[in-house]
């Protein structure tokens, strides 16, 4: 099933430049890659200026397509991103947008906060599940949001694990240490930056 996404860079200007991807747009697939891989001015540039991504790699971003959005600014990028159908849901499908600006990651999570607190909701009423997406676009620094959403997945898959064993036990530990790695490397690393900005 794809999570739908958007990468952005930021101009100098204030024009924005961004690409869609089709697959993986959830914080701890799309948000890991792009600060393992894409993490800095020229990356992130080179990501947002590609065009569409069936998933985020390092093999698919050789192949440029050159059908990329481009906004005037912030506001209109985000103004793009709430915008809704009559019914309910956004006019894109989108559920992640990632933004590159001021040196560092951002990201809006345009449902997933609402499709967690309302998984009841969806088995009832499948529209008024629906309708209560895409309400704001809010931005917060994507290293947050990745500690929060990998603790939120470690929790998840530790509590499958205890229901399963076999092979697919090996894959879950396997992610699941990863994961936690990954969180601990950015987790320490913003901890270290804030520090900075403290002390100087």
């Amino acid at each position: 099933m794809s999570t739908r996404s958007i990468i952005a860079s930021e101009l100098s200007n204030g024009t924005i430049v961004s690409s869609y991807c089709h697959y993986d747009g959830y914080v701890t697939g799309v948000g890991m890659e792009l600060l393992d891989s894409f993490n800095s001015e020229e990356e992130a540039l080179r990501v947002a200026n590609h065009g569409s991504f069936s998933s985020l790699t390092r093999d698919d971003i050789e192949n440029v397509r050159n059908d990329t959005d481009i906004f005037n600014s912030i506001n209109e990028l985000t103004n793009w991103l709430e915008e809704r159908t009559d019914n309910g849901g956004s006019v894109h499908d989108l559920e992640f947008a990632y933004l590159w600006r001021n040196g560092e990651w951002y990201v809006a999570d345009l449902c997933g906060e609402y499709r967690r607190e309302n998984k009841k909701l969806y088995e009832e009423d499948t529209m008024a599940y629906y309708d209560g997406f895409y309400k704001t676009c809010r931005w917060e620094t994507l290293d947050t949001a990745f500690v929060r959403h990998a603790r939120e997945n470690i929790e998840h898959l530790r509590t499958r694990m205890l229901e399963m064993d076999g092979e697919m036990l090996a894959d879950f530990e396997e992610h699941v240490e990863y994961l936690e790695t990954r969180m601990n490397e950015v987790h320490e690393r913003t901890i270290s930056e804030l520090a900075k900005e403290i002390c100087s």
